[in-house]
């Protein structure tokens, strides 16, 4: 009996060439869905973030608004003159100036055109005495 070529006996386990490739590929898709996901976290999270630091803004935007409108009430005015000890008076009848018409408007604002900052050749506003 002749003895075998030990060379040619294969050792081990031979798999498949295409379950290989299956294999490759489910990692590799495996892998993809993992990354996917731990990015769509991250993006959450940092959305979280944002969402909790917008709401924070809109509450000081808020207050800060409610602050403006409550101190330019004509009451909140009074008081803070009052305490400022500032006296103001309401103008004369003769010197109020009723505009009603646009032709009224433009008439006027012509006749006190040489009174108001017209702005210069070069740009810089010229203030006329």
């Amino acid at each position: 009996m002749a003895n075998k070529n030990r060379k040619k006996r294969i050792q081990g386990f031979v798999i498949p060439m295409p379950v290989v490739v299956i294999l490759i590929t489910a990692m590799a898709l495996l892998l993809a869905y993992i990354g996917l996901d731990v990015r769509s976290k991250a993006l959450g999270a940092k959305i979280k973030s944002l969402e909790l630091q917008q709401a924070e803004l809109q509450r000081s935007y808020d207050l800060e608004l409610w602050k403006w409108e409550k101190m330019k009430s004509p009451s909140n005015i009074e008081k803070m003159l009052s305490q400022n000890s500032c006296a103001m008076v309401w103008p004369a009848e003769g010197n109020i100036v009723r505009l009603r018409d646009p032709e009224a408007i433009a008439t006027v604002a012509a006749d006190y055109k040489p009174q108001l900052a017209q702005a210069s050749r070069s740009g810089k506003p010229a203030f006329h005495d």
